[in-house]
Protein backbone atom coordinates (compact mmCIF):
# COMPACT_ATOMS: atom_id res chain seq x y z
CA UNK A 1 0.00 0.00 0.00
CA UNK A 2 3.09 2.36 0.79
CA UNK A 3 4.49 1.68 -1.91
CA UNK A 4 1.17 2.49 -4.64
CA UNK A 5 1.10 5.71 -2.33
CA UNK A 6 4.71 6.90 -2.87
CA UNK A 7 4.21 6.02 -7.33
CA UNK A 8 0.62 8.02 -6.87
CA UNK A 9 2.58 10.89 -5.56
CA UNK A 10 5.57 10.38 -8.43
CA UNK A 11 3.25 10.78 -10.73
CA UNK A 12 1.03 13.75 -9.43
CA UNK A 13 4.34 15.64 -8.79
CA UNK A 14 5.46 14.49 -12.78
CA UNK A 15 2.33 15.94 -14.10
CA UNK A 16 1.96 19.11 -12.06
CA UNK A 17 5.77 19.87 -13.15
CA UNK A 18 5.61 19.00 -16.77
CA UNK A 19 2.40 21.13 -16.56
CA UNK A 20 4.74 24.12 -15.18
CA UNK A 21 7.42 23.64 -17.85
CA UNK A 22 4.99 23.82 -20.20
CA UNK A 23 3.33 27.48 -18.64
CA UNK A 24 6.99 28.75 -18.37
CA UNK A 25 7.57 28.41 -21.96
CA UNK A 26 3.97 29.91 -23.22
CA UNK A 27 4.53 32.80 -21.24
CA UNK A 28 8.37 33.32 -22.50
CA UNK A 29 7.27 32.52 -25.97
CA UNK A 30 6.80 35.89 -27.64
CA UNK A 31 3.91 37.20 -28.12
CA UNK A 32 2.96 37.44 -31.98
CA UNK A 33 4.86 34.18 -32.55
CA UNK A 34 2.08 31.62 -33.05
CA UNK A 35 2.75 27.67 -32.57
CA UNK A 36 4.78 26.03 -29.66
CA UNK A 37 8.58 26.76 -30.78
CA UNK A 38 11.12 23.61 -31.51
CA UNK A 39 12.75 24.97 -28.39
CA UNK A 40 12.87 27.46 -26.06
CA UNK A 41 14.44 30.57 -27.03
CA UNK A 42 18.59 30.48 -26.04
CA UNK A 43 19.97 33.56 -24.10
CA UNK A 44 21.97 33.99 -26.85
CA UNK A 45 19.41 33.72 -29.20
CA UNK A 46 17.05 36.01 -27.40
CA UNK A 47 20.35 38.67 -27.53
CA UNK A 48 19.81 39.02 -30.75
CA UNK A 49 16.74 38.99 -31.42
CA UNK A 50 17.31 41.98 -28.89
CA UNK A 51 19.93 43.42 -31.59
CA UNK A 52 17.56 43.23 -34.12
CA UNK A 53 14.39 45.05 -32.51
CA UNK A 54 16.90 47.87 -31.82
CA UNK A 55 18.26 47.90 -35.17
CA UNK A 56 15.15 48.37 -36.40
CA UNK A 57 14.07 51.07 -34.47
CA UNK A 58 16.99 52.97 -35.63
CA UNK A 59 16.53 52.30 -39.01
CA UNK A 60 12.58 53.73 -38.33
CA UNK A 61 10.83 50.52 -39.51
CA UNK A 62 7.70 50.59 -37.51
CA UNK A 63 5.92 47.26 -36.82
CA UNK A 64 2.10 48.84 -35.88
CA UNK A 65 0.08 46.45 -33.58
CA UNK A 66 -1.82 44.00 -35.42
CA UNK A 67 -4.24 41.28 -33.73
CA UNK A 68 -1.91 37.90 -34.82
CA UNK A 69 -4.29 34.76 -36.13
CA UNK A 70 -3.60 31.92 -37.80
CA UNK A 71 -0.62 31.53 -40.69
CA UNK A 72 -0.36 29.89 -43.66
CA UNK A 73 0.89 26.40 -43.88
CA UNK A 74 2.18 24.13 -47.18
CA UNK A 75 -0.41 23.93 -49.99
CA UNK A 76 -2.00 27.34 -50.32
CA UNK A 77 -3.98 27.36 -53.35
CA UNK A 78 -2.03 29.52 -56.15
CA UNK A 79 -4.60 31.47 -59.08
CA UNK A 80 -2.77 33.33 -62.50
CA UNK A 81 -4.14 36.15 -63.39
CA UNK A 82 -3.61 39.24 -65.39
CA UNK A 83 -3.55 42.50 -63.81
CA UNK A 84 -4.34 45.23 -66.41
CA UNK A 85 -3.71 49.19 -65.74
CA UNK A 86 -4.39 51.97 -67.61
CA UNK A 87 -1.41 54.42 -68.58
CA UNK A 88 0.09 57.24 -71.08
CA UNK A 89 2.61 56.81 -73.00
CA UNK A 90 3.91 59.63 -71.18
CA UNK A 91 3.88 57.65 -68.03
CA UNK A 92 5.64 54.81 -69.85
CA UNK A 93 8.38 56.57 -70.91
CA UNK A 94 8.75 58.71 -67.60
CA UNK A 95 9.13 55.40 -65.89
CA UNK A 96 11.67 54.16 -68.67
CA UNK A 97 13.62 57.62 -67.91
CA UNK A 98 13.91 56.90 -64.00
CA UNK A 99 14.90 53.43 -64.47
CA UNK A 100 17.51 54.48 -66.96
CA UNK A 101 18.62 56.98 -64.36
CA UNK A 102 18.90 54.62 -61.29
CA UNK A 103 21.12 52.68 -63.05
CA UNK A 104 23.76 54.75 -64.51
CA UNK A 105 25.47 54.56 -61.40
CA UNK A 106 25.44 50.98 -62.05
CA UNK A 107 27.14 51.63 -65.37
CA UNK A 108 29.35 53.38 -64.11
CA UNK A 109 31.26 51.27 -61.87
CA UNK A 110 30.98 48.17 -64.54
CA UNK A 111 32.30 50.92 -66.73
CA UNK A 112 35.32 51.42 -64.58
CA UNK A 113 36.17 47.82 -63.88
CA UNK A 114 35.98 46.67 -67.94
CA UNK A 115 32.09 45.46 -68.28
CA UNK A 116 31.94 48.18 -71.38
CA UNK A 117 30.51 45.55 -73.52
CA UNK A 118 27.72 44.57 -70.77
CA UNK A 119 26.71 48.18 -70.44
CA UNK A 120 26.22 48.61 -74.23
CA UNK A 121 23.95 45.60 -73.95
CA UNK A 122 21.95 46.81 -71.55
CA UNK A 123 21.55 49.94 -72.77
CA UNK A 124 20.63 48.87 -75.77
CA UNK A 125 17.68 47.40 -73.87
CA UNK A 126 16.92 50.61 -72.97
CA UNK A 127 17.02 52.35 -76.52
CA UNK A 128 15.15 49.17 -77.89
CA UNK A 129 12.39 49.57 -75.38
CA UNK A 130 12.10 53.77 -75.69
CA UNK A 131 11.31 53.02 -79.36
CA UNK A 132 8.74 50.28 -78.78
CA UNK A 133 7.37 52.78 -75.91
CA UNK A 134 7.48 55.75 -79.01
CA UNK A 135 5.44 54.20 -82.02
CA UNK A 136 2.89 53.00 -79.68
CA UNK A 137 -0.65 54.76 -80.20
CA UNK A 138 -1.28 57.92 -78.49
CA UNK A 139 -4.40 57.34 -75.58
CA UNK A 140 -4.98 55.34 -72.97
CA UNK A 141 -2.46 51.87 -73.17
CA UNK A 142 -3.37 48.79 -71.45
CA UNK A 143 -0.54 47.17 -69.37
CA UNK A 144 -0.71 43.76 -68.83
CA UNK A 145 0.92 42.74 -66.07
CA UNK A 146 1.70 38.58 -65.44
CA UNK A 147 0.55 37.67 -61.53
CA UNK A 148 -0.17 35.50 -59.11
CA UNK A 149 -1.72 34.84 -55.82
CA UNK A 150 -1.17 32.59 -53.20
CA UNK A 151 -3.65 31.49 -51.13
CA UNK A 152 -7.34 32.53 -50.12
CA UNK A 153 -7.26 36.23 -50.92
CA UNK A 154 -4.21 36.53 -49.06
CA UNK A 155 -0.77 37.66 -50.95
CA UNK A 156 -0.56 39.18 -55.23
CA UNK A 157 2.29 40.04 -56.80
CA UNK A 158 3.76 40.14 -60.70
CA UNK A 159 5.51 36.71 -61.58
CA UNK A 160 8.20 38.79 -63.18
CA UNK A 161 10.25 41.87 -62.18
CA UNK A 162 9.82 44.80 -64.57
CA UNK A 163 12.47 47.69 -65.57
CA UNK A 164 10.42 50.46 -66.90
CA UNK A 165 7.82 47.98 -68.56
CA UNK A 166 9.80 45.69 -69.99
CA UNK A 167 9.39 42.08 -68.01
CA UNK A 168 13.10 41.17 -66.44
CA UNK A 169 13.42 38.43 -64.11
CA UNK A 170 11.29 35.72 -62.69
CA UNK A 171 9.91 35.80 -58.84
CA UNK A 172 11.06 32.90 -57.51
CA UNK A 173 11.65 33.27 -53.49
CA UNK A 174 8.95 34.55 -51.43
CA UNK A 175 9.51 35.19 -47.76
CA UNK A 176 6.71 35.97 -44.79
CA UNK A 177 5.41 36.68 -41.73
CA UNK A 178 8.15 38.26 -40.25
CA UNK A 179 8.99 39.15 -43.76
CA UNK A 180 9.38 42.66 -44.54
CA UNK A 181 12.61 43.53 -47.16
CA UNK A 182 14.03 45.00 -44.10
CA UNK A 183 13.69 41.98 -41.99
CA UNK A 184 14.86 40.20 -44.81
CA UNK A 185 18.00 41.83 -45.68
CA UNK A 186 18.72 41.96 -42.25
CA UNK A 187 18.81 38.03 -41.31
CA UNK A 188 20.43 37.21 -44.94
CA UNK A 189 23.28 39.74 -43.46
CA UNK A 190 23.24 38.80 -39.67
CA UNK A 191 21.80 35.72 -38.91
CA UNK A 192 22.16 32.99 -41.75
CA UNK A 193 24.17 30.14 -41.94
CA UNK A 194 25.58 31.03 -45.32
CA UNK A 195 25.77 34.82 -44.93
CA UNK A 196 25.35 37.84 -48.03
CA UNK A 197 26.26 41.62 -47.86
CA UNK A 198 24.40 44.45 -49.45
CA UNK A 199 25.71 46.24 -52.92
CA UNK A 200 24.73 48.65 -55.20
CA UNK A 201 26.25 46.42 -58.15
CA UNK A 202 23.27 45.80 -60.06
CA UNK A 203 19.83 47.18 -61.79
CA UNK A 204 17.02 49.04 -60.60
CA UNK A 205 13.83 46.47 -60.99
CA UNK A 206 10.60 46.44 -59.63
CA UNK A 207 7.56 44.52 -59.50
CA UNK A 208 3.39 45.07 -59.07
CA UNK A 209 2.01 44.29 -55.83
CA UNK A 210 -1.93 43.82 -55.24
CA UNK A 211 -2.34 45.29 -51.79
CA UNK A 212 -6.11 46.62 -52.00
CA UNK A 213 -7.64 43.88 -50.89
CA UNK A 214 -5.61 44.16 -47.36
CA UNK A 215 -6.07 47.10 -44.74
CA UNK A 216 -4.82 50.42 -45.41
CA UNK A 217 -3.73 48.63 -48.92
CA UNK A 218 -3.16 49.40 -52.56
CA UNK A 219 -2.39 48.06 -55.64
CA UNK A 220 0.73 50.02 -57.48
CA UNK A 221 4.36 49.62 -58.53
CA UNK A 222 7.11 48.59 -55.65
CA UNK A 223 10.57 49.93 -56.54
CA UNK A 224 13.72 47.99 -55.30
CA UNK A 225 14.31 48.47 -51.72
CA UNK A 226 17.40 45.87 -51.47
CA UNK A 227 19.69 44.44 -53.38
CA UNK A 228 22.15 41.44 -51.93
CA UNK A 229 24.81 39.37 -53.29
CA UNK A 230 26.68 36.28 -52.12
CA UNK A 231 30.27 34.74 -53.81
CA UNK A 232 31.22 37.76 -55.38
CA UNK A 233 34.68 39.19 -55.91
CA UNK A 234 36.03 42.74 -55.24
CA UNK A 235 35.03 44.38 -58.22
CA UNK A 236 31.35 45.28 -59.54
CA UNK A 237 31.00 42.73 -62.36
CA UNK A 238 32.39 39.51 -61.00
CA UNK A 239 30.16 36.47 -60.97
CA UNK A 240 27.99 36.12 -57.96
CA UNK A 241 24.57 35.20 -56.46
CA UNK A 242 22.25 38.19 -56.40
CA UNK A 243 18.81 38.67 -55.02
CA UNK A 244 16.46 41.80 -55.12
CA UNK A 245 13.88 42.29 -52.65
CA UNK A 246 10.47 43.76 -52.88
CA UNK A 247 7.89 44.01 -50.58
CA UNK A 248 4.52 44.10 -49.22
CA UNK A 249 2.80 47.62 -48.70
CA UNK A 250 1.10 46.37 -46.08
CA UNK A 251 0.48 43.39 -43.59
CA UNK A 252 -1.73 40.49 -44.98
CA UNK A 253 -4.63 41.18 -43.33
CA UNK A 254 -6.38 37.78 -44.31
CA UNK A 255 -7.27 34.44 -42.05
CA UNK A 256 -5.02 32.34 -42.46
CA UNK A 257 -2.21 35.41 -43.12
CA UNK A 258 1.02 35.42 -44.93
CA UNK A 259 1.82 38.42 -42.53
CA UNK A 260 4.58 41.03 -43.34
CA UNK A 261 5.71 39.56 -47.04
CA UNK A 262 8.43 40.17 -49.45
CA UNK A 263 9.49 38.65 -52.55
CA UNK A 264 12.98 38.28 -54.56
CA UNK A 265 14.26 37.08 -57.86
CA UNK A 266 17.09 34.77 -56.73
CA UNK A 267 20.08 34.28 -59.65
CA UNK A 268 23.48 33.70 -60.44
CA UNK A 269 25.23 36.72 -62.77
CA UNK A 270 28.53 35.53 -65.04
CA UNK A 271 31.38 37.83 -65.78
CA UNK A 272 30.33 41.96 -66.07
CA UNK A 273 26.56 40.56 -65.33
CA UNK A 274 26.19 40.09 -69.37
CA UNK A 275 23.71 37.26 -68.67
CA UNK A 276 22.25 35.50 -66.32
CA UNK A 277 23.06 32.09 -66.09
CA UNK A 278 21.52 30.34 -63.24
CA UNK A 279 17.87 30.62 -61.45
CA UNK A 280 17.57 27.17 -59.63
CA UNK A 281 21.19 27.54 -58.25
CA UNK A 282 20.65 31.01 -56.65
CA UNK A 283 17.37 29.73 -55.28
CA UNK A 284 18.86 26.64 -53.94
CA UNK A 285 21.71 28.83 -52.56
CA UNK A 286 19.08 31.31 -50.66
CA UNK A 287 17.64 28.18 -49.13
CA UNK A 288 20.67 26.79 -48.29
CA UNK A 289 21.26 30.04 -46.02
CA UNK A 290 18.30 29.45 -43.74
CA UNK A 291 19.09 25.97 -43.08
CA UNK A 292 21.41 23.76 -41.43
CA UNK A 293 24.09 21.60 -43.68
CA UNK A 294 22.10 18.93 -43.40
CA UNK A 295 18.85 20.76 -43.64
CA UNK A 296 17.26 21.60 -40.62
CA UNK A 297 15.89 25.06 -40.49
CA UNK A 298 18.27 27.66 -38.30
CA UNK A 299 16.53 28.50 -34.83
CA UNK A 300 14.72 31.59 -36.57
CA UNK A 301 13.19 29.71 -39.68
CA UNK A 302 9.95 28.02 -39.43
CA UNK A 303 8.10 25.98 -42.19
CA UNK A 304 9.52 26.04 -46.09
CA UNK A 305 7.78 25.05 -48.92
CA UNK A 306 7.67 25.19 -52.75
CA UNK A 307 4.08 26.45 -54.84
CA UNK A 308 4.29 26.83 -58.97
CA UNK A 309 4.03 30.49 -59.84
CA UNK A 310 3.23 29.72 -63.44
CA UNK A 311 6.73 31.30 -64.84
CA UNK A 312 8.76 28.49 -65.92
CA UNK A 313 10.94 29.49 -69.33
CA UNK A 314 14.46 29.78 -70.47
CA UNK A 315 15.41 33.52 -69.17
CA UNK A 316 18.91 35.00 -70.13
CA UNK A 317 20.98 32.12 -70.24
CA UNK A 318 19.53 29.55 -67.93
CA UNK A 319 16.21 27.63 -66.84
CA UNK A 320 13.87 28.78 -64.56
CA UNK A 321 11.46 25.53 -63.44
CA UNK A 322 8.37 28.04 -62.55
CA UNK A 323 8.52 26.55 -58.68
CA UNK A 324 9.06 29.23 -55.99
CA UNK A 325 10.59 28.56 -52.20
CA UNK A 326 8.86 29.86 -49.69
CA UNK A 327 10.42 30.74 -46.53
CA UNK A 328 8.63 31.50 -43.02
CA UNK A 329 10.56 33.78 -40.74
CA UNK A 330 9.70 34.02 -37.13
CA UNK A 331 11.44 36.80 -35.32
Amino acid sequence: MQRKTQLKRRLVWGVLLTAALLTLVTLAWQEGVQGAPPAPLTPDQMRLVAEKERAKKEAGIVDLPSSEGMYVQPGEPVRQFVVTIQVTKAQLLADLEAAQASDNEYFNQLKRNGGYKAVQRMQGQYEKQRRSIEALPDGPISLKIPSVEVGQHSICFSKFTYSGSQRKDPINVVFYRVGKAWDVDYDMRNWTRLRWGRTSCGSSQRVYICDAQHTGGWDGWRNMQYQLERDAGWYCGSPRYHIRLFGSFVRDSDTPSFGWWSVGDAHHDNKWHRCTDGWENAESTVLNSFQTADGSPLWFVGVRWQSDLGNAGHYDCADNDGRARFIELLY
